[in-house]
C-alpha cells in the first residue's frame, strides 16, 4: 500500500471494513478515505456553483483550497445535526469501500475526516489562497450552506 498512484494494488474493500470497526486506520487508509470525501466536496461544487466560481477560473491550489473549506463546512454542519449533505458524503465514501452505509456510524466519518482536517489546516496557506479567500468563501457559502 502507498499513495493513490498505487491505488489498483489497494483492497478499498479492507479499508472499509476497518473504517466500520474501532480499528485504527494507518495514514494511507486515512488519506484514502479522506480523498473521497475531498473528490465528493469537488464534485458538489461542480454540481451546485455558476461559472463564476467554477474550476476553469481560479487556480489548482486555490480549487483545492476551496474543496477542503466545502467539506470542513460539511463536517461542521454536521455537528450541528446530521445533514443531507453530510448523509450523502457518506454514501459515496460507502459505495467506494464497498461497505453498507448503515454500518459506517456517521460519528466514526466525522472523526476521521476531522483528524484529517486538522491536520489539513494546521499547515501555512499560501498568499495566492490567502487573497482568493472571499471568493472561497463565497462559494462554500453558495455549494454548503446550512440549507442545502
Amino acid at each position: 500500500m502507498g499513495t493513490l498512484e498505487h491505488e489498483a494494488q489497494v483492497d478499498f474493500e479492507a479499508v472499509g471494513r476497518k473504517l466500520i470497526s474501532a480499528e485504527a486506520l494507518n495514514k494511507d487508509e486515512i488519506f484514502l478515505v479522506f480523498g473521497r470525501a475531498t473528490n465528493f466536496a469537488s464534485d458538489l461544487i461542480d454540481s451546485k456553483l455558476d461559472q463564476t466560481h467554477a474550476a476553469s477560473s481560479v487556480s489548482v491550489e486555490v480549487r483545492s483550497h476551496m474543496t477542503v473549506i466545502v467539506l470542513d463546512r460539511l463536517v461542521s454542519l454536521y455537528q450541528g445535526g446530521s445533514t443531507p449533505l453530510f448523509a450523502n458524503l457518506k454514501e459515496a465514501v460507502c459505495q467506494t469501500f464497498s461497505i453498507k452505509s448503515e454500518d459506517l456510524s456517521d460519528e466514526r466519518l466525522h472523526s476521521v475526516l476531522s483528524s484529517s482536517l486538522d491536520e489539513y489546516f494546521s499547515k501555512d496557506i499560501s498568499e495566492e489562497v490567502k487573497k482568493n479567500m472571499g471568493l472561497i468563501r463565497g462559494a462554500v457559502d453558495q455549494v454548503a450552506s446550512k440549507d442545502a
